[in-house]
C-alpha cells in the first residue's frame, strides 16, 4: 500500500531526490543503487540518499555492482553500462513509480497476469499503462504528464534517456510542491498516526 496518498508529497520528495542526484553527479559520483530502501527522511523531513557501497566514481575503471533487481537500468542487467548517471536516472524513475503508484512497474524475471511488463516498458507500449491503470484504478495519479516523464526517464537507450536538466522542465515535475514548513507539518502528523 502507498504511504503517501498525495501526489504533491511524492513530487516534493522527488524534487529532493533529483536535487540529491544532481549534487552527487556534479561531484563525480553515481550511486547505482537508487531505490526506496536507500532513501531516508532526516529529522528535518528532507530526503537523504544513503548506502554508497555500490557507488561509482567517474575515475573508476569498473563497476562494483549491477544494481538491485527490478530497479536497475537494462544496461546494468547486461553489464553494458557506459553512462552511470543515466543508470541513476532510470532507477530514480522506478523509485518514483513505486512511491506514486504503490507497486513496482514490472518484475524482471516473470510475467504478471501473462503480461511481460518489463518488455512492454522497454518497447514503450501503451499496453504497459493500460495494464497498470486497469489493475490499480489510479488513472488520476498516472496522468499523461507523469507517463511522459516516466517514459523519458526509462528509455531503453541511455543516450536518449532524460537528463536531470530535462526532467526539471517536464510538466509533471513543474506542478506544485510543498514548502519545507508544509512538509514538516504533514510528516509530523503522519508520524503521530503511525504511532
Amino acid at each position: 500500500t502507498k504511504l503517501f496518498q498525495d501526489e504533491k508529497i511524492v513530487r516534493t520528495f522527488f524534487h529532493q531526490l533529483i536535487d540529491g542526484l544532481e549534487y552527487i553527479h556534479s561531484n563525480g559520483v553515481a550511486h547505482l543503487d537508487i531505490k526506496p530502501q536507500n532513501l531516508l527522511l532526516g529529522s528535518d523531513f528532507r530526503l537523504k540518499i544513503i548506502d554508497f557501497d555500490s557507488a561509482y566514481s567517474f575515475t573508476d575503471t569498473s563497476f562494483l555492482t549491477n544494481g538491485t533487481k527490478n530497479f536497475r537500468a537494462p544496461e546494468m542487467i547486461d553489464c553494458t553500462c557506459k553512462d552511470p548517471k543515466a543508470a541513476d536516472i532510470y532507477s530514480a524513475a522506478i523509485t518514483l513509480f513505486v512511491l506514486l503508484m504503490g507497486c513496482l512497474p514490472y518484475l524482471e524475471d516473470c510475467t504478471v497476469q501473462n503480461c511481460d511488463l518489463f518488455e512492454l516498458l522497454k518497447e514503450q507500449s501503451p499496453q504497459f499503462w493500460d495494464f497498470h491503470l486497469r489493475i490499480q484504478d489510479k488513472g488520476s495519479m498516472a496522468d499523461q504528464s507523469f507517463q511522459d516523464l516516466f517514459l523519458g526517464m526509462t528509455n531503453v537507450c541511455p543516450a536518449q534517456r532524460m537528463s536531470i536538466e530535462a526532467i526539471k522542465k517536464t510538466t509533471w515535475y513543474c506542478k506544485p510542491i510543498y514548502n519545507q514548513d508544509e512538509i514538516e507539518d504533514i510528516c509530523s502528523k503522519l508520524l503521530v498516526k503511525l504511532d
